[in-house]
């Protein structure tokens, strides 16, 4: 569950930058090993951060937004292509 907040700056007549900083919070199931493989419940979280680049057309919104999280046991990164609906 990410938890953030960001602001977006449209530097042109359709185009714009967004950068947003939070935290998310994650579940994770696994089986325990030393329990006779008993299903254990797992939590833990991290700062998150990502910069994004977009393009807005009227009601649609078309962005690429780099995202990472930082956690205890290294970093979740992944790059998105979103399509949106802004009303």
């Amino acid at each position: 569950i990410p938890i953030e907040a960001g602001y977006k700056y449209i530097f042109l007549r359709h185009f714009f930058v967004m950068g947003e900083l939070g935290y998310s919070l994650f579940r994770y199931y696994s089986l325990d090993s030393n329990n006779n493989g008993k299903l254990v419940t797992n939590r833990t979280g991290g700062f998150s951060y990502g910069p994004s680049l977009g393009v807005q057309l009227g009601v649609l919104e078309l962005r690429l937004k780099y995202e990472t999280i930082q956690l205890n046991a290294g970093n979740i990164n992944d790059l998105r292509l979103r399509l949106g609906f802004n009303f």
